[in-house]
């Protein structure tokens, strides 16, 4: 079923132009940051966790599916006969599996959670409701919202992947789970809610203010990224927190106090890449924060920027127009 596609990774002359385009290794604002790749469809790139490929989709009828993009191997396409997904495809901790949700009501074909095992290329229909997927820990269960469970309250669920069979977690939503820690963070209302974090004893934590959303995980599990925007002030500023697991305790710090988007922590929070709009309310581009800098302007383009998981060397993210585009530390 893998396709390999590898011309669509852009270099030469189509590179040196594009980078001309969006001004960018050539600008010596950001001297330290260069384009290695692009592809020419795309969008929403999440790294695998050995930090090797990207998973992305598309919805154009020509390059529907998910596909990867290899450091190393270029763009194959990785399934091409799946369901409409609400764009919530994740890796597996052990990066042997992936699973996403569908829309539709439960009970029809096609909706509900996913899940695609990669070396046996087998697509399974888990359970016939649930949506903002996350992988558990431990890779043995996915943790959803489920607005219509077949018994219980609406709310945050564990769904075992061999079983199909749910435990009610909480009420809340738009659960993430650590990657490599019994954490999970969600909000406590679907629109201008507080961010909370349930612990291994499930008890909730408060850890940011009215108006969280877009929180993100470092790779090592231990830092929490969120924006904050309070919907019911009428002023939103776009404020991005870094939150860390220290002296048994969670610590929110804000790191960023205006016009933030799109956080992507590195993999232990130390640097974080995010969206910058200017004061003409428009998209100013890819900047990062931390290590001493706070605003360093990597790119004039990108959107969903995702540090590599592995090491500092790559971040990915979506172009403006139908693509991905891949920066990499000089």
């Amino acid at each position: 079923m893998k396709k390999p596609l590898t011309t669509l990774i852009v270099t030469g002359f189509v590179l040196f132009i594009f980078l001309i385009f969006i001004g960018c290794e050539t600008d010596s604002e950001y001297p330290e940051w260069g384009v290695e790749g692009i592809t020419l469809f795309g969008r929403i790139p999440h790294w695998s966790p050995d930090g090797n490929s990207i998973l992305f989709a598309d919805d154009n009828p020509l390059n529907a599916g998910l596909w990867t993009w290899s450091l190393t191997d270029g763009v194959n396409r990785m399934l091409d006969s799946l369901p409409s997904h609400n764009w919530d495809y994740c890796w597996s901790p052990d990066g042997r599996m992936i699973a996403f949700s569908a829309p539709g009501e439960p009970g029809t074909s096609d909706t509900g959670i996913w899940l695609y095992k990669i070396a046996e290329d087998t697509l399974l229909n888990i359970l016939d409701r649930g949506k903002d997927v996350s992988w558990y820990h431990d890779a043995s269960s996915i943790v959803a919202r489920l607005d219509q469970p077949v018994t219980g309250a609406p709310g945050i669920y564990r769904v075992d992947i061999n079983s199909s069979e749910t435990e009610f977690i909480c009420e809340g939503y738009f659960p993430k789970a650590s990657p490599t820690e019994p954490w999970i963070a969600y909000n406590e209302s679907e629109i201008n809610g507080r961010l909370y974090i349930i612990d291994e004893m499930f008890e909730s934590v408060e850890v940011a203010e009215l108006g969280a959303q877009l929180c993100i995980w470092s790779a090592d599990g231990k830092t929490l990224c969120c924006i904050v925007n309070n919907y019911l002030s009428e002023i939103l500023n776009g404020r991005l927190f870094r939150i860390e697991y220290s002296d048994f305790s969670w610590n929110a710090e804000e790191v960023v106090n205006d016009k933030a988007s799109y956080p992507a922590p590195n993999r232990n929070g130390s640097l974080i890449a995010y969206m910058a709009m200017n004061n003409n309310a428009s998209w100013e581009g890819i900047k990062l924060f931390g290590n001493g800098g706070d605003g360093i302007l990597i790119s004039a383009y990108g959107f969903n920027p995702e540090f590599n998981p592995v090491d500092d060397m790559y971040i990915v993210s979506d172009t403006p127009d139908n693509g991905l585009v891949l920066f990499e530390r000089r």
